[in-house]
Formats: structure tokens, sequence, C-alpha cells
């Protein structure tokens, strides 16, 4: 963080505790907690997020919500919510109703990573067109970041909005 003080908006200080929870299981829960205030006495002011994917389709909604109560009970200086956005053709109500129950943290929301698999271009964009029009619905979203979007230098195949050529 010294190294990038004042050119750094925003911080995703602490990135998929569900899906990546060997460090966690071995340091214990509280120690999200010290990341969050290691990070925040080296970036004084700077929104701190809490990231994880596979929120928006249900798969870890319950599970993350629980983490961010957890680290609000603990004290830690959580700033924001981020929500990875790599989607499949998830239906948008389903989405709505996983992104919505976040607004009871009254904290901003950032979709951080989005991209949407599919060969279909068609529902590529008719799926990424009402999904922004669903995030930037909910009063508590503040961003949205694609992940990528050319194929040459992407992790998926069929998620970008350009092709290789």
């Amino acid at each position: 963080m010294g190294a990038s003080r004042g050119q750094i908006a925003e911080w995703d200080a602490v990135n998929e505790t569900i899906g990546n929870p060997d460090l966690v299981r071995l340091l214990g829960r509280d120690e999200i907690v010290r990341w969050f205030q290691t990070v925040r006495e080296a970036a004084p002011g700077i929104p701190l997020y809490l990231n994880e994917n596979s929120v928006e389709n249900g798969n870890k909604t319950e599970a993350f919500e629980k983490e961010l109560q957890f680290l609000l009970d603990k004290g830690a200086p959580l700033g924001g919510i981020g929500l990875q956005g790599h989607l499949g053709a998830i239906p948008i109500p389903t989405i709505q109703r996983n992104i919505e129950r976040f607004g009871k943290f009254n904290l901003p929301i950032k979709i951080t990573e989005f991209d949407i698999v599919t060969p279909d271009e068609a529902l590529q964009g008719d799926f990424t067109r009402d999904f922004l029009t669903l995030a930037f619905s909910i009063l508590q979203t503040e961003g949205f970041l694609m992940w990528g979007f050319w194929d040459g230098s992407h992790w998926l195949g069929d998620a970008p909005v350009f092709y290789r050529d």
C-alpha cells in the first residue's frame, strides 16, 4: 500500500474467503478482521471491500451474508461489498433477489469482475444489458467492472465482448 499511496481509490482488501477457506480455517476467522485493520492502517480513508464470486447466482449468498455480518460485528473497517459477477445465463430475478439481500448492510456494492460465458452473442448482449439495468436499479450499486473484454487475454472462452480476431 505504501508504494501505491495516493493512487488507489478503493481496495478489495480480502478476496474469496468462502471459495478458498484454507487460510481462514488455519488462522481463524478473526484473522480476516485483522487483515482489514492492517490495510486500514496502511491506507486510511480508502474504502475496503470484501469480494467474492458466485454470490449473485445464489451458490454463496448465505455464506457471504454471514461473512459480512461477522466482519461488521467484529468492527472490521468494511467499506463496500464486491460481487464478482462471473455469470452464465442466470435468470435476472434470481440475481436481483441475491444482490438485494445485501442492501441491509448500507454499504456500496460493486460488480467487480463481470463476464458472461456463452457462445450465443445475442444472449450475451441481451443478458449484459439486462444485468446492467438491474445492477444500477439497486440503490447501493456504485460500480461495474468487466473482468476482460477481449478473448485474446481472458481466462474463459466465449466470455468477453470481443473475439480474438
